[in-house]
C-alpha cells in the first residue's frame, strides 16, 4: 500500500496545519470526508482552511475533500486542484495523509495565489480511484465468503501492480474455488453496497459488524460499510455504490506468506480486463513467434526451444571445459616465466563476450595453480558482462585471498565473499584491472 513519505521538518508542519485546522469549524475529519459520504464524485469545490510549503511541496488542508487518504489498505488518490478566474491556475495533487484524524493534501510546488479561504475545484484521477475502490470492494467480498469456510483476513495489500488478501486458516487451497465461485454469485446480484456512521457503544455495532479495528485519532460514530447479507465491517475506504460494478472477481495466484497464511493474488473490474487484454497480446506474439495459434502447441514448442537450449549449454560448458585445460597450461608457463615480478600471480580476462560459469573458472584457476609446480600463486579471472563474473583462488594455505579477496571485488565494482582460499563476485567492470592485481602482488 503506497504512503507518502513524511520526514522530520514535514512532520512539523502536519502538526501547524492541524492546529490551523482546528480553529475551522467547517473543517471535516477523516472519517466523514466528502470521499467516504460519496465515492462516486469525479469533482468536488471547496475552500482552504490551512497552508503551509517547504522548498519542494505545498501541503494544505481543505474544509472537506474527495482526495482519499492512504488508510485501511488502501492507497492515496491523486489529480488537481484548480482555481482562480475563469480556472486560470492549476497544480498536481500528489496525494493525500491523515494526519492525527485531519487529512493534509501534498501539491506539486503551485502557483501563488493558494492562500486560507482560497476556493479550489478538486479533481480525481478517476482511473486510479476506480481500480481502488473496484478492488477495495472486492476485498470485502473475498474476505467475507472466506469466513464461511472458516479462513480469516490476516490483511490485504494494493498498490499500482496488483491487489492480495493474506488468508489465515486451514486448509485453504482446498476452498478456493468455492470462495471464488461465492463471491461472484454476489457480484451478480447486485446488492447496494452503503456506508453508514454507527456508534461504537450501539447494540446494532456490537452484534452485526464483523471487523471493529478503530482508526487512530478519530471520534464519535464510526464508518461501517455494508453488503446486505454478506458483509458488514468498520472501513474507511471508497467503496462501490452495487456490486455489480465489480464485474468479476478472479483469483489469479497463490502465495505462501507465512505459517497458516496463503497470500490471494486477485484482480477485479478494469484491472482484470487490462490483465486479459495483456494476456491474449501476449498469446498472439506468441502465435507469431511459434507460426501456431493453439496455445498448447505454443507451450510445446516453447518447452522444446529450452530442451533444446539445456542441451546447447551443456555442450558449451564442456568446450569451456576443453578450453579451460587450454587456457591453464598457458597461463601456468607464462607465470612461470616471469615468477619473480608477478608472484605467482595470472590475471585473466576471458572477454565480456566469454559468460564463464563457477565450475569453469575453478577449473582454469585450479589447473593453473598445480600447473606451477608447488610453488605459491594466485589467480584472478574475468569473464563475461552484465553481470562480469569475479572469480579468485590462491594456493592452498596462502591467505592472501582470504584477507584481500573481498578488497580486490570492490575495487572492480562487484560484489561477493567467500572462504578457504576463493572469493567470487558479480558485477563491475574492467577499468581498475590493474589495482586490483597491484593488491594481490603486494599481499602476495
Amino acid at each position: 500500500m503506497a504512503k507518502l513519505a513524511v520526514n522530520s521538518a514535514e512532520k512539523t508542519l502536519y502538526d501547524q496545519l492541524l492546529a490551523s485546522a482546528s480553529e475551522d469549524p467547517a473543517v471535516v475529519k477523516s472519517g466523514g470526508l466528502k470521499c467516504q459520504r460519496n465515492s462516486t464524485l469525479k469533482e468536488f469545490t471547496s475552500k482552504i482552511a490551512a497552508v503551509a510549503s517547504t522548498d519542494a511541496k505545498t501541503f494544505l488542508v481543505l474544509q472537506d475533500t474527495i482526495f482519499f487518504p492512504t488508510g485501511g489498505g488502501q492507497p492515496y488518490d491523486t489529480g488537481k486542484l484548480v482555481w482562480g478566474a475563469d480556472d486560470s491556475c492549476s497544480c498536481s495533487v500528489l496525494g493525500a495523509t491523515n494526519w492525527k484524524g485531519i487529512n493534509i493534501i501534498a501539491l506539486e510546488s503551485p502557483p501563488p495565489g493558494l492562500e486560507v479561504g482560497t476556493e479550489v475545484t478538486q479533481h480525481l484521477d478517476w482511473s486510479r480511484r476506480w481500480y481502488h475502490t473496484q478492488s477495495h470492494t472486492s476485498q470485502h467480498i473475498l474476505s467475507a465468503c472466506a469466513l464461511l469456510h472458516d479462513i480469516d483476513t490476516h490483511s490485504w495489500d494494493l498498490n499500482e501492480s496488483g491487489v492480495s488478501v493474506d488468508f489465515k486458516g486451514a486448509n485453504i487451497e482446498k476452498f478456493l474455488s468455492e470462495i471464488e465461485e461465492a463471491s461472484n454469485a454476489i457480484v451478480t446480484k447486485n446488492l447496494k453496497v452503503e456506508a453508514s456512521w454507527l456508534d461504537v457503544e450501539s447494540e446494532e455495532f456490537k452484534s452485526t459488524v464483523r471487523s471493529r479495528l478503530l482508526p487512530a485519532g478519530l471520534t464519535g460514530p464510526i464508518r461501517v460499510v455494508d453488503i446486505p447479507t454478506v458483509d458488514k465491517s468498520t472501513c474507511c475506504g471508497t467503496h462501490l455504490t452495487y456490486t455489480q460494478q465489480a464485474g468479476l472477481i478472479k483469483i489469479l495466484s497463490t502465495t505462501k506468506a507465512g505459517k497458516g497464511i496463503l497470500r490471494i493474488n486477485f484482480g477485479s473490474g478494469d484491472f482484470l480486463r487490462r490483465q486479459l487484454e495483456d494476456y491474449c497480446l501476449h498469446v498472439n506474439k506468441l502465435g507469431v513467434l511459434t507460426k501456431d495459434k493453439n496455445l498448447e502447441k505454443q507451450m510445446a514448442k516453447i518447452e522444446a526451444v529450452y530442451e533444446e537450449k539445456e542441451k546447447l549449454k551443456k555442450g558449451v560448458k564442456n568446450l569451456w571445459s576443453e578450453l579451460a585445460v587450454l587456457k591453464s597450461e598457458k597461463l601456468s608457463k607464462a607465470a612461470l616465466e616471469s615468477y619473480d615480478v608477478n608472484k605467482g600471480l595470472s590475471a585473466s580476462d576471458l572477454g565480456p563476450e566469454n559468460d564463464a560459469d563457477r565450475d569453469v573458472c575453478k577449473e582454469i584457476a585450479t589447473s593453473y595453480l598445480q600447473g606451477l609446480n608447488s610453488k605459491p600463486g594466485v589467480c584472478l579471472i574475468l569473464a563475461g558482462c552484465d553481470p562480469m563474473t569475479i572469480y579468485i583462488q590462491e594456493s592452498e594455505g596462502l591467505g592472501v585471498v582470504d584477507n584481500l579477496g573481498k578488497e580486490v571485488v570492490k575495487v572492480l565494482g562487484g560484489k561477493g565473499g567467500g572462504k578457504k582460499g576463493v572469493v567470487m563476485g558479480k558485477g563491475g567492470g574492467r577499468e581498475n584491472l590493474e589495482e586490483a592485481k597491484k593488491i594481490l602482488i603486494e599481499g602476495m
